[in-house]
């Protein structure tokens, strides 16, 4: 069991002690949630929305095992986070996406340039759009409203925050 990611006393799992910006405890930090690492005090903090665009792992297991105290971990920092870095995680996963979708158009435009013409259509057709459907469904609608609901909490608990600073 790597302690690094667990809370020195009650021994769970870190979620906003992870992180230089979040952090309530001396020392626990390990990473920050910038978009760049930070030096700070001459110790490096490595950005994790970073590492899991680099990781190039869209099931998020490798990434776990690699950067966090493994999968059991990452299901509860995920589960267990503020709604900020909720959201962050959420960008992750869309930037890590779009950077896959990204290679894959790059490796599907080097096989119609070398005549595949299944590959030109695909290309010439924009398949990698979504289709436009319909009216969205009631999850997504009531997806939407929680998401909404959950800005305006975090909006509101920041405003707080800094009234009282």
């Amino acid at each position: 069991m790597n302690s690094t990611f667990r809370d020195s006393v009650t021994k769970q799992w870190l979620t906003h002690d992870l992180f230089l910006e979040t952090t309530t405890q001396l020392g626990t930090a390990v990473y920050t949630l910038r978009d760049e690492d930070v030096v700070k005090d001459g110790k490096t903090y490595p950005s994790l929305g970073r590492l899991y665009v680099e990781s190039d792992d869209p099931t998020e297991y490798t990434f776990a095992t690699q950067h966090l105290g493994g999968w059991a971990h990452w299901k509860y920092l995920k589960a267990n986070a503020t709604s900020r870095i909720k959201n962050l995680i959420t960008e992750w996963k869309i930037e890590l996406e779009a950077k896959l979708v990204s290679r894959s158009i790059k490796q599907i435009a080097g096989v119609a340039a070398d005549g595949s013409v299944q590959a030109s259509r695909w290309l010439a057709e924009r398949s990698w759009k979504p289709t436009k459907r319909g009216r969205p469904s009631k999850e997504e609608i009531e997806g939407e409203r929680k998401f909404q609901a959950r800005l305006e909490d975090e909006i509101s608990d920041d405003l707080e925050r800094i009234k009282k600073h």
